[in-house]
């Protein structure tokens, strides 16, 4: 047996995260293969699953909790601008967000529980003077009545409703 068969090589694909970046803004923009739709405000966005269950706990126990090919979810409370930013983050790892919503951005992305933006690791929030500061800064913004997206038992009369709807046609 020679050395030849037990050498290994390694194969890498430089231009890779931009590749990924630039597909996932497409599939974003183009709504193409969703497996989910997010509703706020009487509008609108498609998703895909495994996107918005990477980035957020909230997700992937929704997801986990309600095995549906898919689900139709309505989050009260939310608004479009603000859901449409979140998401515009969780596709491409930045967003630019409107100084006026981005008190409104950061307690949907707790709510929401997203990653990068809840968590306090190491990534962070910057304004357009490049002053940056930690993700952390949403755990001071000061508590008040929020509607919370939508409560899991709330997911379940909606989708049993529209069992029952479905199957009485």
């Amino acid at each position: 047996m020679s050395s030849e068969s037990n050498k290994e090589y390694s194969v890498n694909w430089k231009n890779h995260m931009s590749h990924v970046r630039k597909a996932f803004d497409h599939l974003l923009s183009s709504s193409e293969l969703t497996d989910v739709t997010l509703c706020c405000e009487g509008k609108k966005i498609g998703a895909h699953k495994m996107l918005l269950s990477a980035c957020s706990a909230y997700f992937r126990d929704t997801f986990k909790d309600v095995p549906c090919q898919h689900p139709v979810i309505i989050l009260y409370g939310v608004e479009y601008g603000v859901l449409s930013d979140i998401l515009h983050f969780i596709y491409n790892g930045e967003v630019s967000v409107d100084t006026s919503k981005l008190d409104s951005f950061l307690k949907t992305a707790q709510l929401l529980q997203i990653s990068g933006l809840t968590d306090g690791t190491h990534d962070r929030v910057s304004s357009d003077n490049e002053q940056v500061a930690d993700a952390s800064v949403v755990d001071e913004i000061e508590e008040e009545t929020y509607t919370q997206p939508v409560a899991r038992e709330t997911i379940y009369d909606i989708l049993a409703k529209n069992i029952i709807a479905s199957s009485g046609n």
